[in-house]
């Protein structure tokens, strides 16, 4: 692919912003999405997103510049709005925009409008593939991980041919098969049927998420490996933990003895933890004829990072206080399909995309 034209819209509000702090879409957050993309595929990146400095006095080859170009052609200026999280879905403490709950923020608001080109020069080209994933799979800004900053392709052009785009589930499922080419293994779903709005729609995705890691009261009714993670505090010689497999940082506070507990993974190469590990579900609301459709993309956890069964600690107040050992179980019932229905009886498996040998 040498070059593309995409016009696309936000299917749900976007929180994006740049050093001034307005939200606006930003060619940089496009372009490390890309990178990210061709990463999981498992594409050449350097030859085409280019290196980064060597080090002084290193031996390394000297950076190379990006092949990508990439030029913002949106209409500006680009509608925003200013809210709190309970204006913008009715509930202070909402699942997905916790961390969000005590300021008011600004974003671009569902069904904004934009568009980019993307240009290869040199002989270096994009595979086509990554950015049709990306535009199926893939959300920008913060909170992407959790359905916020959906987006969903308009109008593509690659390299003067038009994309027929997608417009009902099968044909979804479809353009999975054709473009999708992951080598880490990747299961996606349809976690609910079509819902009539985008709010809707990720209310299914948070309900999904709760059944597997709630573990308070306060968000719901507590799923079994929610309640043993959070009940840790009581039981500090429990032999295993689930949730830190769906994502860190994860922090327990108890209101009633002032009690703070963090979660972090052992790095053997440093004295320092890994306190920030990125979920492996990929929440996604995409519009197609039958409404709008919620989608989970889910990711094995690369073994370079964390191992099953490998330790983990838990801080108390900044203490150690437990270190007990890290299941798959979530991940490894998420991604059975069998298994998956005895808890989410709505979910449909759309692709699964094993490991390329």
């Amino acid at each position: 692919m040498r070059q593309a034209t995409i016009d696309f819209q936000f299917v749900t509000p976007a929180f994006l912003g740049g050093a001034n702090q307005q939200a606006e879409l930003r060619m940089p957050s496009v372009r490390g999405a890309l990178r990210w993309w061709s990463r999981a595929m498992e594409y050449p990146v350097e030859d085409v997103f280019g290196t980064v400095p060597a080090p002084k006095n290193s031996t390394q080859a000297p950076a190379q510049a990006s092949s990508v170009v990439l030029r913002d052609l949106s209409s500006y200026p680009l509608k925003t709005e200013t809210a709190s999280v309970e204006q913008i879905t009715g509930n202070r403490y909402d699942y997905f925009l916790w961390p969000f709950s005590r300021n008011a923020r600004r974003f671009l608001p569902a069904n904004t409008r934009c568009k980019f080109q993307i240009t290869t020069r040199r002989q270096a080209e994009l595979d086509e593939r990554v950015l049709k994933t990306f535009l199926l799979l893939g959300s920008l800004g913060a909170r992407s991980r959790r359905a916020y900053g959906s987006i969903w392709p308009i109008n593509v052009e690659i390299d003067g041919k038009q994309w027929k785009i997608p417009t009902t589930i099968e044909e979804f499922r479809q353009e999975l098969q054709k473009n999708v080419s992951l080598r880490s293994y990747c299961v996606i779903l349809q976690i609910s049927e079509p819902q009539k709005t985008a709010e809707k729609a990720i209310q299914q995705c948070e309900k999904f998420l709760k059944t597997f890691r709630c573990g308070s009261k306060r968000s719901g009714t507590p799923s079994k490996w929610g309640k043993n993670d959070h009940d840790v505090i009581f039981s500090p010689e429990k032999q295993e933990v689930f949730r830190p497999i769906l994502g860190l940082p994860l922090v327990q506070t108890y209101s009633s003895s002032h009690r703070k507990l963090t979660t972090s993974i052992p790095n053997n190469d440093t004295d320092t933890d890994i306190d920030r590990l990125a979920s492996p579900l990929h929440f996604k609301i995409i519009p197609l004829r039958e409404g709008k459709v919620p989608i989970l993309t889910v990711f094995t956890i690369p073994s370079g990072i964390i191992e099953e069964d490998m330790k983990i600690n838990i801080y108390e107040n900044g203490k150690l206080f437990a270190s007990p050992k890290l299941s798959f179980e979530l991940i490894d019932l998420i991604t059975d399909e069998k298994t998956l229905h005895r808890y989410w009886p709505y979910s449909k498996n759309l692709g699964e995309f094993p490991v390329e040998k």
